[in-house]
């Protein structure tokens, strides 16, 4: 009996111990499972904050030290953005227009009236023979010989053309008639301290002094033109122009002012005077009249011949009274005003280029 006294306590003592423990161990995990749970959304929210961040800052600290190493990618960046102008699809090209020989008409007449050629007789003249023969051969036609039914092809004299395009090049010139030709660029040495661009930019061309500038004015790379001109603006490389200027002559021997433009050729690798000068938004309004250009007889004849293309990147910019499809080639005559401008009145003579080198009445 003393035996099972002992026994029985000591069976009782060890499952109440036990079972204390296991209320106690409960009384541990809970609160810690409660706790554990928000801390893991925290630090799994965290982490991707972290990773989110981090592929934002790393790129953007990347673009620092980039355009810390090439301070002209930073310029280039802040540049205003340029007009989306269109190329043509066609470049202004020379042509001529059909007439016909009525009763009474002479050379000089003909071209005077038609052509509003006010010197013809001044420059076709029968005290220079060699002159007259140069215009028999232009118009198709005996001048002495004409008779009523007769065709001629009449070209317009000293001819303006309008083109708009991108600036390729800037180039300090000296004449106007400087062949635009590649010429070996001397050695230069930078002094300590100074770098490249800073020497670029101490040499950027100032063209009041004279520029040639290559332009491309049509949706091929070599749709270029070269512009010469006076200007007070500043001319970058990238910038869009517009420009009015003469355009290129026939060259004839012993005919210095031979007037006219050789039939079907157009305004690409010719170097053009100018004479209408807009960088951007920006006009030149002290660049040279296009009546200051020689030779010419734009005053003469109360105005000038335009070679041009419809379009925005074209003859619209110009804002004349007529609506001209894009991409079409047109030959239009603008008046002068008492101001010395030029500009195309509503009832001005215009006509659109035909495939065949022709003119025809624009309608």
């Amino acid at each position: 009996m003393a035996r099972r006294s002992y026994t029985q306590p000591a069976r009782r003592s060890v499952a109440s111990i036990v079972q204390f423990h296991r209320w106690k161990s409960l009384l541990i995990i809970v609160p810690l499972i409660v706790l554990l749970i928000p801390t893991y959304r925290y630090l799994v929210d965290g982490f991707n904050f972290a990773v989110n961040a981090g592929s934002n800052v790393f790129p953007a600290l990347s673009n620092f030290f980039y355009v810390m190493g090439d301070p002209k990618k930073d310029d280039t960046a802040e540049t205003k953005p340029r007009p989306p102008f269109p190329y043509p699809a066609v470049l202004p090209v020379a042509g001529t227009i059909t007439y016909t020989v009525a009763e009474g008409d002479s050379c000089n007449s003909v071209l005077t009236y038609q052509m509003n050629m006010n010197q013809a007789g001044t420059i076709f003249s029968d005290s220079k023979p060699e002159t007259v023969a140069i215009l028999n051969k232009a118009i198709g036609q005996d001048c002495h010989k004409l008779q009523p039914g007769m065709k001629l092809r009449l070209a317009p004299q000293y001819p303006l053309v309008a083109l708009g395009g991108v600036v390729k090049k800037v180039e300090l010139a000296a004449t106007p008639q400087e062949k635009a030709v590649p010429t070996p660029t001397p050695l230069i040495t930078i002094p300590k301290g100074a770098t490249a661009s800073d020497d670029e930019e101490e040499k950027k061309p100032d063209c009041a002094e004279g520029c040639k500038l290559t332009v491309q004015v049509g949706k091929q790379s070599q749709d270029t033109v070269t512009v010469f001109v006076y200007s007070s603006l500043t001319v970058e490389e990238g910038a869009w122009v517009w420009v009015q200027g003469q355009f290129v002559r026939q060259t004839v021997k012993n005919f210095p002012n031979y007037p006219y433009a050789q039939p079907g050729v157009t305004a690409r690798n010719y170097l053009l005077q100018a004479c209408y000068f807009q960088v951007d938004d920006q006009l030149d309004p002290d660049v040279r009249r296009c009546r200051s250009l020689e030779p010419n007889t734009i005053e003469d004849d109360g105005g000038s011949w335009l070679l041009a293309v419809g379009g925005a990147g074209g003859l619209n910019h110009w804002k004349y009274p007529v609506k001209v499809p894009d991409n079409t080639p047109v030959l239009l005559w603008l008046s002068s005003t008492d101001d010395g401008k030029l500009e195309y009145k509503p009832g001005n003579p215009i006509y659109r280029y035909e495939d065949n080198g022709q003119y025809v009445p624009f309608k």
